[in-house]
Formats: structure tokens, C-alpha cells, sequence
């Protein structure tokens, strides 16, 4: 699952999942949006806080490709 649809299917909004994963509510939107690459602590982080459905292999390795 990408992270732009655990995030849109949830109840919460974005700012409450960044503060519950300890990160800014800019960067997680970054992130949501392909602009920035997480790095493996906030990665570890995403995969914790979504309870595996958004993995690693799609933070990392689903960007699409221009």
C-alpha cells in the first residue's frame, strides 16, 4: 500500500500520524507526495506506525519513475 493511501483512508489527519510517528507534519507530507526519500529510522517508523501495510520495498522502491 502506498503511504498517500494509508494516509487518505484513515480517520486521522496528517499532522495527528506525524506526531504519533515523531516526525513534522511537512516532512511526512513530503514524503506522501514523493518529494523527499525517507531516511531508515523514519522509514523503520512508517512501517511500525501502519502496521506493516505500507513496507519498506514501497517507500523505497515504489517511487514511479519520470
Amino acid at each position: 500500500m502506498k503511504l498517500i493511501d494509508f494516509l487518505t483512508s484513515s480517520d486521522l489527519t496528517l499532522r495527528e500520524h506525524a506526531r504519533e510517528m515523531g516526525v513534522s507534519a511537512s516532512y511526512l507530507s513530503e514524503i506522501k507526495d514523493n518529494l523527499k526519500e525517507p531516511g531508515p529510522k523514519v522509514a523503520r517508523k512508517i512501517v511500525k506506525h501502519t502496521k506493516g501495510l505500507v513496507s519498506l520495498e514501497e517507500l523505497y522502491g515504489g517511487r514511479d519513475e519520470a
